[in-house]
């Protein structure tokens, strides 16, 4: 099972990463964004059934995020 991020115009020379987070609000993953990369796939097979929470930072900054639900 997994899940796509599609991001675009991201400038080059940042460090770009998503944190995705759970409903009680502590971080359970990180992924760096690698550089001139515009889809992420996450592996979300060991996540518990409920509501998440991707953001995509740059440079520490919140630029997007994006709510989503694991029901199995």
């Amino acid at each position: 099972e997994g899940l796509s991020f599609k991001v675009s115009g991201l400038s080059s020379g940042k460090d770009y990463s998503f944190g995705i987070f759970d409903a009680t609000g502590k971080q359970i993953q990180e992924i760096k964004v690698p550089s001139g990369q515009h889809e992420l796939r996450l592996n979300v097979e060991l996540y518990q059934p409920g509501v998440y929470i991707a953001i995509l930072k740059g440079d520490e900054q919140i630029i997007e995020s994006s709510r989503f639900v694991i029901a199995k």
